[in-house]
């Protein structure tokens, strides 16, 4: 998926007005989970119809690319969010979703993210996560590539895109954590609990009776 520019952009956002549900969907622009599973062929509307029923100003290039509108700087990320979305390949039906952070790094750094990206992807199955050098500097992605030669469900859509772009918020949430030194967080940037066993007062328990259940002779 090649980056996109203002002047290859076409503005697109949610109509606010009621409009005829369409398969897969409910009239209040949710996914329908009581329709039927219809597998569809993938296009380019497709995606932005799935893009659309979320309340998120995007913009399409003359390919059906899609660039979302910027998140802004996140404290927990120390960045924003940039979100594409397209279908590559020959037949275009190859899905793919990258979610890049605009944080840079030196390139000195190099070692220090390899080693990180590293980690996640051994303890995470999700998402695969680039390192590129633009310009002398380092951005990261995480990105989904997806088969969909035959075909896909609206709603399953939806629920796919939906799923690469929170996966791909909570590596960078994970990443700034990290990289701060914080506790070990998972995947979706959520402190993991500690979880122990206390021994405390067990001195002061009875011994059962030799008639309880579970503790007569076998």
């Amino acid at each position: 998926m090649m980056p996109m520019t203002t002047e290859d952009q076409t503005p697109g956002r949610v109509n606010s007005q009621a409009s005829e549900p369409q398969a897969g969907w409910s009239g209040d622009g949710s996914p329908h989970r009581g329709t039927p599973m219809t597998v569809q062929p993938i296009t380019p509307e497709m995606v932005a119809e799935a893009i659309s029923r979320e309340d998120w100003h995007f913009y399409t290039d003359p390919d059906g690319n899609i660039l979302i509108e910027p998140w802004e700087y996140d404290s927990d990320m120390e960045g924003g969010l940039v979100f594409h979305v397209g279908l590559e390949g020959d037949d275009r039906d190859l899905l793919v979703v990258k979610v890049r952070c605009d944080r840079r790094f030196p390139p000195d750094r190099m070692t220090e993210l390899l080693r990180l990206v590293n980690t996640h992807h051994s303890e995470f199955r999700w998402p695969k996560v680039v390192i590129n050098n633009v310009g002398g500097v380092l951005e990261l992605n995480t990105e989904m590539h997806l088969d969909l030669s035959p075909g896909i469900h609206p709603r399953l859509l939806h629920e796919v895109i939906d799923s690469a772009f929170s996966h791909g918020h909570g590596f960078f949430i994970w990443l700034a954590r990290r990289l701060r030194g914080d506790p070990e967080p998972n995947r979706l940037g959520v402190h993991r609990p500690e979880i122990g066993i206390s021994l405390e007062g067990l001195e002061d328990l009875e011994e059962p009776p030799d008639d309880a259940p579970g503790t007569g002779p076998e």
